[in-house]
């Protein structure tokens, strides 16, 4: 019987209880009256009713007892195993605010134990448990130890941890084994107390018979006293017609509950996405359709395993664990690109996200991993990138070639020329450098993605970097009367990088503030040293940056799409190439908008005293 139900017959056992004692004031006088056979009878069948009421007692202490000792037995597993999670998180991260729980665990489980061990008696299974946690707690505090003296990567440690977590499993199905002994007892109890119910409400049966009896004898009462029986019975009717209407809206809550799992379910297993759910220990506990496609196993097959037997590569393992540590701690992990096998061994290029399966108080009990295959997206960008690169090397030769035939016939060297020869030759000279400048560009961006842009860092003086940038595109300001300003507070600040590829990224800014700002303007770049690196910024006094292009600013090929901007010229690439070339240089950029202009900023670490090296910044 469920608790709810027992709830309602335990309710119309006190309506059919109250309902008899008022038939037994309006009887009172008549029993005073009856035989003294009645009377034995009514005694024999108190009796019996104290006796039995006196074993449901018993009964009650006993299953109230046994209640105490699961939960008891919960407590003590539940601390053992935050015990264990806390160990296994200072082990990994090594940081102290993870004891808390462990130390909590070493200061109250001897009071479990021992609040557990007056419940249980001399039992025996109850003196094992006590002998393995005792082992459990001396593997936990040698871990500790081991941790302390020689650090989480000791290579004894796993043998340690192996044992530990053996241990941790002996101890769950000891536990385990004993609450599910006790939840037995618990429902003995409650049968044996089922039967004694139904003694009792025989013996109230018996009572009703023998009263019955007695009003036969005393039907002059009966007849006074009709109307306030009707009375008493019209209130247990409405009582229990209220009883009936809470059981109708317990089974309608239920039925609106199921359909909703239907509907979870449907929906799980036809999205287009592969859903894997997973335990702690990486053990498959949910497989969609989608996820049976993808991969080729079956949803038995899955559940039988785990995902490092299954779809995870075994050179991916140790990765694979840390995602999913870091999911169990309750961190979301998204837009992450991983390679899997399917059952045919093939490699799959997949995006995915990875966050925490929760559990009761919501707190982590697995993973909850979601997968898209990107192998054939990723076979067409790959295919991309070589036809744009291959086409990108074909034209920069004849465009070299082109350039610098032009440059010969606007220099003269091939004869005099007209002004209207002169002009288109300009012209034409200075588209293909415009084409050039692109195709550069595109390759750039093609060895940024690859990987296989060169860098020769040196440690060099950022100001003398920024003041060759600047000479350089004096020429390209004075076309247009804007005039360049460095401010610079320290002359000899050092950082380690690549000095043409800071200038790259100094005259993609430039060049930008250049184009954007008005005629007869002053551009500001300042230099100054900050906490952890120096500071580099352009401030232009252009019309600022549209609010809804802000987002796409250091996107490639990304143009505020406007008459004005277009007629700036531009790849969209420049901006684009200068965040590669930063962050690959261990700093960051960023822009402000102003109330007049713009002002670029990108932050790079200080060179240190031994060549080759730079402080580490923080990016988030």
């Amino acid at each position: 019987m469920s608790v709810r139900s027992d709830l309602l017959v335990r309710r119309e056992f006190d309506l059919d209880l109250s309902f008899m004692k008022t038939g037994d004031r309006k009887f009172g006088r008549n029993i005073i009256k009856a035989s003294i056979m009645a009377f034995l009878v009514a005694l024999l069948v108190a009796s019996s009713c104290y006796i039995t009421i006196q074993r449901l007692n018993e009964l009650h202490v006993r299953s109230l007892a046994s209640q105490e000792l699961i939960l008891s037995l919960g407590h003590v597993l539940q601390t053992v195993k935050g015990e264990e999670s806390a160990q296994r998180g200072f082990m990994i991260t090594g940081k102290e605010s993870y004891l808390q729980p462990y130390l909590f665990a070493q200061s109250s489980l001897p009071g479990q134990i021992n609040h557990l061990s007056q419940l249980m008696g001399n039992d025996a299974s109850m003196e094992l448990l006590v002998v393995e946690i005792n082992a459990k707690q001396a593997d936990l505090q040698s871990i500790e130890t081991t941790i302390r003296t020689n650090g989480s990567n000791w290579p004894g440690l796993v043998a340690l941890t192996d044992s530990s977590n053996r241990a941790m499993d002996g101890i769950n199905d000891r536990i385990l084994g004993m609450i599910l002994q006790q939840e037995n007892m618990f429902e003995d109890l409650e049968n044996e107390r089922a039967g004694l119910y139904s003694r009792v409400v025989a013996l109230v049966s018996s009572l009703i018979v023998f009263e019955l009896l007695l009003c036969g004898i005393s039907a002059l009462t009966i007849g006074r006293n009709r109307a306030a029986r009707l009375d008493s019975e019209r209130l247990l009717n409405a009582k229990n017609a209220l009883l009936r209407a809470q059981r109708d809206e317990f089974k309608s809550a239920n039925d609106q509950l199921t359909a909703a799992s239907m509907r979870f379910e449907s929906l799980f297993q036809h999205i287009p996405v592969a859903c894997v759910y997973t335990d702690s220990k990486g053990k498959i506990l949910e497989w969609n359709q989608t996820s049976e496609s993808l991969f080729g196993y079956t949803r038995e097959e899955a559940l039988r395993s785990t995902i490092f037997q299954t779809v995870v590569p075994p050179r991916d393992i140790a990765t694979a664990r840390k995602a999913m540590a870091a999911a169990l701690a309750g961190q979301s992990l998204s837009a992450m690109e991983w390679v899997c096998l399917n059952k045919k061994g093939e490699e799959r290029e997949l995006f995915a996200n990875l966050i925490p399966l929760l559990g009761e108080d919501d707190l982590p009990m697995g993973t909850i991993a979601a997968m898209i295959d990107i192998t054939e997206r990723k076979a067409v960008e790959l295919l991309k990138n070589e036809f744009v690169s291959t086409v990108s090397h074909e034209l920069r030769t004849p465009l070299t070639s082109i350039r610098g035939a032009l440059g010969l016939v606007c220099s003269g060297a091939v004869g005099t020329l007209s002004d209207k020869a002169l002009q288109l030759c300009a012209i034409a000279n200075s588209n293909t450098e415009r084409l050039v400048r692109l195709i550069n560009d595109i390759l750039d961006m093609e060895k940024i993605e690859s990987g296989n842009l060169a860098f020769n860092n040196v440690d060099c003086c950022i100001t003398d970097v920024v003041r060759n940038a600047i000479e350089e595109n004096r020429g390209f300001a004075d076309q247009f009367q804007i005039s360049l300003a460095l401010t610079a507070k320290e002359s000899n600040t050092r950082v380690y990088a690549d000095p043409d590829r800071l200038i790259q990224v100094m005259n993609n800014l430039l060049s930008n503030a250049i184009k954007f700002s008005p005629n007869r303007c002053e551009i500001i770049v300042e230099v100054h040293r900050a906490t952890e690196g120096v500071i580099v910024s352009v401030e232009d006094c252009g019309p600022g940056i549209p609010e809804e292009f802000r987002l796409q600013v250091f996107d490639r090929f990304a143009q505020a799409d406007s008459g004005d901007t277009r007629q700036k010229g531009g790849t969209g690439l420049g901006l684009s190439i200068s965040k590669a070339i930063v962050e690959h240089l261990g700093g960051r950029i960023w822009f402000d908008t102003l109330e007049t202009g713009t002002r670029f900023t990108f932050h790079l670490p200080y060179a240190t005293a031994s060549s080759g090296e730079r402080y580490e910044i923080d990016r988030s």
